[in-house]
C-alpha cells in the first residue's frame, strides 16, 4: 500500500515538474498547441521546436513554418515562406496563456515589414 501511494505521488510531481518548466510561475504559458487569429488561419506550435501556419481550420494546406524557442513568455519563431522570403514571429504569451500578442516581421520587404497581431488559443 505504501509503495502505491509512493509510486502515485511520484508520478504527480513527475507531471507537475513538466508544467513548470516553460513558467517558472506556474502558469499555463507554453506555446505548444493550436492558435487562431480569430479567423480560419492556423498557427500550430509543436513541442519539437516546429511550428507551421495553415490556411485552413482543417490544417490541410500548410502556408509556411519553421523552428521556435521559448523563455518564460517569449517566443521567437523563423521561417520562410516559400516564394517570398525569410520571416520571423516573436510573441508574449498573457498570464492566462489563452493569447499571444504577436510582431509578424517580413523580411522580405526593406525595411522589414511589421505586422502586429493577436493569436488565441483553440
Amino acid at each position: 500500500m505504501v509503495g502505491m501511494f509512493a509510486l502515485g505521488l511520484a508520478g504527480i510531481l513527475f507531471v507537475s515538474g513538466c508544467e513548470s518548466d516553460d513558467d517558472p510561475d506556474g502558469g499555463n504559458s507554453s506555446v505548444v498547441g493550436t492558435w487562431t487569429r480569430g479567423d480560419d488561419t492556423r498557427y500550430v506550435y509543436r513541442a519539437d521546436g516546429t511550428w507551421d501556419n495553415y490556411k485552413d481550420a482543417a490544417l490541410t494546406s500548410r502556408h509556411f513554418g519553421g523552428t521556435y524557442t521559448q523563455s518564460g513568455s517569449s517566443v521567437n519563431a523563423q521561417g520562410t515562406n516559400p516564394g517570398v522570403g525569410d520571416l520571423e514571429v516573436i510573441g508574449t504569451i498573457s498570464a492566462d496563456g489563452n493569447t499571444m500578442e504577436i510582431d509578424f516581421i517580413e523580411h522580405w520587404h526593406d525595411p522589414y515589414k511589421h505586422v502586429p497581431g493577436t493569436l488565441i488559443r483553440l
